[in-house]
């Protein structure tokens, strides 16, 4: 049991593996392993995997990971336990293979080389693996059929890496995209717990249970399934045992017994989580079969005490009976707000339900347990739920409403309004939901039905994420050809509560406490056996099959009413002072979801919630003044994520304009139409609400300051985006930014000219530079730029921007093209009014569509497979603010000249991560671009530095992480 964590640059272009980085992932995960770390890196440093252990099989050093085969080209860094181990390890032995250590990991290796992937099929156990086949140049990702263990990867096109944990990856400059994800906020309040295999964040998804992933040179597959629970159910479901129910209940008991004595392989002592139910008095008592009694654990809470609800004397009952080493460990109101805090820092995704799971991990390691058993996946196998009976009951019920589809709906619009105020909504939604089994499973489950959530989220965002998330058909998979209500019910427990809220919660809190936790009831071999009797003889009981394995225990327990690790949630979260009393576990929801974001993230949601941003989309042609607008809108959304989102204000935008702009954010901002006045009192009446109001463009200055001066509100921000702010301000623009709380500009340049050119004083500027789209667009495979050697230059032509530097690169490329002899290309992106006097120029120099081709604009794909297509990027501009084109080509790892003016030397160093050159001095850009064309190794350098230098400095998240801090610091203020 342990955290695993990797990266693999497996694009050529991609940056090497940054050591560091990977050891702060998987420190970030020490609690996991404490009895160890270890790391490989691939000779060529393109491959890093890392490895925290919690030593429960072969506890000596032979068994440290990530291990590696004997020749070395497989390496495995693996997080689980495999509990046939010693059974394959006989029949690899048989097969010639021989064994440097006692662990189940070195069986991993030599299984797979013997029979690749493949091998997935022979594992029982709990799993996430990361394999890397060094003859294949390939990483191998796996999880178990249950997903019982966790795995969680990000790929930004040219470099992977994954972890055990989503918060190890959330590390501050990791290149990995954390705008939020739409399905996992909404999934989260739809059911409690982020559903697999979203997350809250874009960029980070969750290997699915019971599949694999190849990523290989140049490109990542998609995960495809080895074992799903769900085909395991249907199989069973068509083809159900043959036999009389004394024969089920022999052939399940059977199987009980051999999954408890599997998952009692370990070379520590395994202990058992016992309340008063079935379940854990099953596990407890074949367990004391097996040898020496094992120590049992219950919980007590003085909330229970003397209620049904009271799981302390029967336990101990039990456990005298089993002779067992036992223990009560009490637990008071007073320690769950002590545990509060650290609770909600241990918890990887939000869950309402991982309360239970933290308060049982702390208590068994208090008595010094490392292994323990827990009777998880019972209730699912055996059908003791109420939503066996409940589900397929009310779809009978509903099922003949459905003939007019309209109709559920219509009610409950009409219903909703007054049957939320009197009790649960989901009663408005029974006719629109329950015709389904799907759709009434969701009924029994679901935390907030879909309507609802519009209420606690942004309304776009929440369309967005219901449309990714298709409950309605997934929901419909998970039971597609499983025949048998008992069976599709299983199917539906096993694969979304028990999987996305049970095991994920047994995970991070069992880890937390460095515990390992196992679930025999959840066993592939163990479904495989019973599955087929149950669909024989759907009426057995947990209690006729407690009663055929352990008649022993006597009919107070095989009697007794379900239980289970009850904790007094809700108690308890009445008394949070972030929680009202009257929300109940709706409002320990909205409380959990907020406190899951990342620190940064938190400590500034208070500044940001109030936050007012001033700007237009359509104030000036698209470009970097955009994208960066639009990133920090990202960013806003991103720490709000709720109803209480900021609002921005477009000067003078009439709707249908905004309608029309390509806005990549889950939010469109508030519209202001028409004229500059009406738009200033509209500006106006919303700052009176807003804590900080963000001034998008410096011409829009003065509307803050008026409100500043007017007390409307208590700070502003203003953003320099370039070469607007190198020149004398007006009167009226000067003063608005000399009174600013902040003025941020995108680079140093951009400050220094502002301040000389207006008398500022520099204390209240603020550096943060631009960052490229959060979410790159793929490269789009019916463009390519043609031409031995491929030059791209990408700009707006425009006579007010001819200082882009096109006319100098038009004549270098000539002197490369006519008199140096190389068979180069100049590829120009772009529109506008100078085009045809540029397309002249170019023709004047000589140049013929052999050697210059203009393709005016080109959607996002096609300019993206520009960028990656390209052999250099060139814009020799002569005062660039800042250049997010640059941005755009060291992102794909192209190589790059700018010019050696303005903002463009930060963007990166000469000789270093590009080239710069002075403006219009065509004959050293002609010499750069020739060194580029004949040096192969001097342009790779250059791509892999420059896409380095992007992945430090210029992603979304780190972008985010400065705007954070800054407007924490103005919350604090």
């Amino acid at each position: 049991m342990c955290g695993i964590a990797g990266i693999y640059a497996f694009r050529a272009s991609a940056p090497s593996v940054e050591r560091e980085e990977l050891r702060a992932v998987r420190d970030h995960m020490a609690r996991r392993g404490p009895d160890g770390s270890g790391e490989w890196f691939s000779a060529d440093g393109r491959v890093g995997l890392g490895h925290r252990r919690l030593a429960i099989i072969d506890l000596s050093e032979r068994g440290a990971q990530p291990m590696a085969s004997a020749d070395g080209s497989v390496v495995v860094s693996f997080n689980g336990e495999i509990y046939n181990h010693r059974e394959l390890r006989r029949e690899l032995e048989s097969r010639g293979r021989a064994f440097r250590s006692d662990s189940d990991t070195e069986v991993l290796l030599h299984l797979y080389e013997l029979e690749g992937e493949a091998m997935l099929t022979r594992l029982r156990g709990m799993f996430a693996l990361a394999l890397w086949d060094g003859r294949k140049r390939s990483m191998l990702l796996a999880r178990d059929a249950f997903g019982i263990k966790p795995l969680y990867y990000s790929s930004d096109g040219g470099t992977l890496r994954f972890a055990s944990l989503v918060k190890a990856l959330l590390r501050p400059g990791t290149p990995i995209d954390t705008a939020p994800d739409p399905a996992g906020h909404v999934g989260f309040f739809l059911w409690g717990s982020v559903p697999s295999p979203w997350t809250l964040y874009r960029g980070i998804r969750a290997v699915p249970a019971g599949h694999a992933l190849w990523i290989g040179p140049e490109q990542a597959g998609p995960p495809h399934p080895f074992c799903e629970v769900t085909s395991i159910l249907a199989e069973a479901a068509a083809n159900p045992a043959r036999g009389t129910r004394d024969d089920a209940l022999a052939a399940i008991s059977a199987a009980v017994r051999d999954s408890i004595a599997a998952h009692h392989v370990s070379d520590v002592p395994v202990a058992v989580f016992l309340s008063a139910g079935l379940d854990s008095a099953l596990i407890a008592a074949l367990s004391a079969n097996l040898g020496r009694p094992p120590r049992t654990m219950t919980l007590g809470f003085a909330e229970y005490a003397g209620t049904a609800h009271d799981e302390v004397p029967a336990a101990e009952a039990l456990a005298r009976s089993l002779g067992t080493d036992h223990a009560t460990v009490a637990v008071r109101k007073e320690d769950f707000h002590a545990e509060e805090a650290r609770l909600m820092e241990a918890m990887d995704q939000p869950s309402i339900d991982g309360i239970n799971a933290w308060f049982v991990a702390r208590a068994a390691r208090s008595v010094g347990v490392k292994v323990a058993l827990s009777g998880l996946g019972g209730d699912e196998l055996f059908a003791s739920y109420p939503s066996f009976r409940q589900v397929p009951r009310l779809r009978s019920f509903t099922r003949p409403f459905a003939v007019v589809p309209a109709l559920g709906k219509a009610l409950r619009r009409a219903a909703s309004p007054l049957l939320k105020r009197l009790t649960s909504p989901k009663h408005a939604s029974l006719l629109e939901y329950g015709p389904t089994l799907g759709g009434a499973y969701l009924l029994r489950r679901g935390l907030h039905m879909p309507w609802e959530i519009e209420s606690l989220l942004e309304p776009a965002f929440v369309r967005e994420g219901l449309q990714s998330l298709e409950w309605e058909r997934n929901l419909q998979h998970t039971t597609r050809g499983i025949a048998s209500d008992r069976l599709a019910v299983s199917a539906l427990e096993m694969s979304w509560y028990t999987r996305h809220q049970l095991l994920a919660d047994t995970d991070w809190a069992s880890m937390a406490h460095s515990l390992e936790v196992r679930v025999p009831f959840l066993d592939v071999p163990l479904l495989r056996a019973a599955a087929p009797w149950l669909a024989a003889h759907p009426g057995i009981t947990k209690p006729e099959v407690a009663r055929a394995i352990a008649p022993s225990l006597g009919q107070p327990v095989l009697e007794r009413h379900k239980s289970g690790f009850s904790v007094p949630v809700r108690e308890w979260v009445a008394g949070s002072e972030s929680v009202p009393a009257r929300r109940g576990l709706r409002g320990w929801a909205e409380y959990v979801h907020r406190a899951s974001a990342p620190r940064h993230v938190e400590r500034v949601r208070r500044s940001a919630e109030g936050s007012l941003a001033l700007w237009s989309p359509t104030m000036a042609t698209p470009g970097g003044v955009q994208s960066y607008m639009w990133r920090l809108w990202e960013v806003l959304m991103g720490v709000c994520g709720s109803a209480s989102a900021p609002r921005g204000v477009c000067l003078q935008d009439e709707p249908e304009q905004l309608a029309r702009w390509d806005n990549p954010s889950p939010a469109r901002p508030a519209g202001a139409a028409g004229h500059k006045w009406r738009f200033v009192r509209y500006a106006l009446g919303r700052q009176g609400r807003a804590r900080v109001v963000i001034v998008g463009h410096v011409n829009q200055a003065p509307v803050a300051w008026i409100a500043w001066r007017l007390s409307l509100i208590r700070q502003y921000i203003v953003i320099l985006h370039g070469i607007e702010a190198w020149r004398r301000l007006t009167p009226l623009r000067r003063l608005a930014v000399r009174d600013a709380h902040a003025v941020v500009a995108t680079t140093s340049y951009s400050a220094v000219a502002c301040a000389r050119a207006n008398a500022l004083s520099g204390h209240n500027f603020r550096i943060v530079p631009l960052c490229a789209e959060p979410v790159p667009a793929a490269p789009d495979p019916r463009f390519a730029l043609d031409g031995a050697f491929r030059i791209l230059f990408v700009a707006r032509l425009s006579r007010v921007e001819r200082y882009k530097g096109l006319e100098t690169l038009t004549a270098a490329v000539s002197l490369l093209v006519r008199e140096r002899g190389i068979p180069a290309k100049l590829h120009v992106v772009g529109d506008g009014d100078d085009m045809a006097r540029l397309q002249e120029v170019a023709r004047d120099h000589g140049l013929t569509s052999d050697s210059v081709h203009f393709h005016g604009r080109l959607s996002d794909a096609q300019l993206q497979a520009a960028y990656a297509s390209a052999h250099v990027f060139s814009m020799p501009s002569e005062k660039e603010g800042f250049g997010i084109v640059f941005l755009e080509a060291m992102r794909r790892g192209v190589a790059c000249i700018g010019g050696a003016h303005g903002g463009t030397p930060e963007v990166f160093e000469d000789g270093r991560e590009g080239m710069l050159v002075p403006h219009g001095d065509c004959e050293l850009l002609a010499q750069r671009l020739e060194a580029l064309a004949t040096d192969d190794a001097l342009r790779e350098r250059l791509a892999r530095a420059g896409q380095a230098r992007f992945e430090r400095s210029y992603t979304f998240p780190i972008f985010q992480q400065r705007w954070a801090e800054l407007l924490e610091r103005h919350a604090q203020a």
